[in-house]
């Protein structure tokens, strides 16, 4: 991914306040992170820093959903990231994840000028278990549309955020 961000990423980007972040496809065809943080966090993480994430997947009444829930931890920042597990190339960013041995996550100021970028290492286990997530929210996909039941993204997303909010309550 270029420091130049694509419009549709860049109004993606700018519509939500405060920090956040978008899993996205690079030009390298892996899935890697974009966020957005402010100018006082991206100073604390320059250089050496603590990188954490971890993906969920959140199954309701009304449809199922990833989150990943990035934690940059010498800023005391967490943010999280919503994937459609119905929309085929959301769910292509879960499925290229299970099978990287690296996630970039590429920084970007309040005003969206590029900072820098951080890669950490995705370690066999973690991708296991997204390889096991993506098997229970297929089936339970599946097992829905064999009932004929819609799903709806933005309501499960919408009740992931109420059961499991971010400590911060975002």
């Amino acid at each position: 991914m270029s420091p130049m961000l694509p419009p549709n990423l860049r109004e993606a980007l700018a519509s939500h306040p405060g920090p956040t972040c978008l899993a996205v496809k690079a030009a390298s065809g892996e899935t890697v992170l974009v966020a957005k943080l402010a100018q006082a966090d991206l100073a604390r993480l320059h250089g050496a820093t603590t990188i954490s994430y971890r993906v969920e997947v959140g199954m309701y009444p009304e449809g199922s959903c990833f989150r990943i829930v990035v934690a940059f931890f010498d800023a005391g920042v967490e943010m999280d990231c919503f994937i459609d597990a119905l929309a085929a190339e959301q769910r292509a960013l879960v499925e290229r994840l299970a099978g990287q041995a690296t996630l970039d996550f590429h920084l970007y100021d309040e005003a969206l000028v590029y900072a820098f970028s951080k890669r950490i290492n995705h370690p066999a286990l973690e991708r296991k278990q997204i390889e096991r997530l993506l098997v229970i929210a297929w089936g339970y996909e599946s097992e829905r549309a064999a009932r004929r039941e819609p799903s709806d993204f933005l309501a499960a997303k919408a009740q992931m955020m109420r059961d499991r909010p971010m400590p911060d309550g975002d």
